[in-house]
């Protein structure tokens, strides 16, 4: 058996965006299968030695035996990943990946604006804690119940059903200049480490964080809300340490000479 979980995990060349690209590409279904017989992921394991390379992929969990033996040859295919490390040095390790047939769900990225934000927000915090890792999911909305809505539509141009309609969809945050970003699969593992929160114990995702990547506290971002010329941009985060651990803001930024400045704080909250 070999470690699953890591400081840094594998990385495919080019990283999240270029592995979804090349699975997309080189998923290749026969050409008399019927669309959408069958939808699904199959579930896959493998190794990425030291050096990057894959080997002994083999299925967790199948859809059929046709879709099952082609996600293996798409995995066979990829190139040399970025290797996983422990402590500054390279290591092999397992890695598990699903892969999508038919209409199941995928995760969005943040569009290049919305990525620009949260980076320049990210800088105005940067000196204050480096014990700061950042989630790549953005799930939730801004928590707007507290907020000026008149002020925020006639001051800013924002729209009022902007402010109450958000999407469901999971987005992904797919680079940050100043602070580390989770690697998805790991979170995912992470939240899935069982608890008891009767006991109010020690957080086990943050007790995994501060493991696997030395960092004591998580930020997470909420859902980007622009105004109606795009001017400016309603942003929020948290940054939580654990069960009733944490303090974040809402926030007004501004683009003002190609980059967005932090214009006002709207709301501060801690716990």
């Amino acid at each position: 058996m070999f470690p699953t979980v890591v400081e840094e995990m594998p990385q495919f060349p080019g990283g999240d965006y270029a592995r979804i690209a090349f699975l997309k590409e080189n998923i290749k279904l026969p050409d008399n299968w019927p669309p959408d017989s069958i939808t699904g992921k199959v579930f896959l394991t493998f190794l990425v030695d030291e050096k990057g390379n894959i080997k002994y992929p083999c299925i967790m969990r199948g859809l059929n035996p046709i879709l099952d033996s082609i996600a293996i040859a798409t995995i066979r295919k990829m190139p040399k990943w970025i290797p996983a490390k422990q402590r500054g040095v390279p290591v092999r390790v397992q890695f598990d990946l699903a892969i999508k047939f038919g209409q199941g769900h995928e995760y969005k990225f943040l569009n290049v604006i919305e990525q620009e934000i949260i980076n320049d927000l990210s800088s105005t915090f940067k000196e204050e804690d480096s014990s700061i890792i950042i989630s790549p999911f953005v799930v939730l909305p801004i928590y707007n119940s507290n907020q000026n809505i008149h002020e925020l539509t006639k001051k800013y141009g924002f729209i009022k059903r902007q402010l109450k309609n958000f999407s469901k969809d999971t987005l992904l945050l797919g680079k940050n200049n100043y602070f580390k970003i989770i690697n998805p699969d790991s979170l995912i593992k992470y939240q899935n480490i069982p608890h008891d929160t009767a006991m109010l114990i020690r957080d086990p995702v943050m007790s995994a964080v501060e493991k696997h990547y030395g960092k004591s506290s998580i930020c997470h971002f909420n859902k980007i809300v622009f105004s109606r010329d795009r001017d400016y941009a309603l942003v929020g985060y948290g940054i939580y340490c654990g069960f009733l651990c944490g303090n974040g803001k809402t926030v007004i930024m501004k683009k003002i000479n190609n980059k967005w400045i932090l214009l006002d704080t709207l709301i501060t909250w801690i716990s």
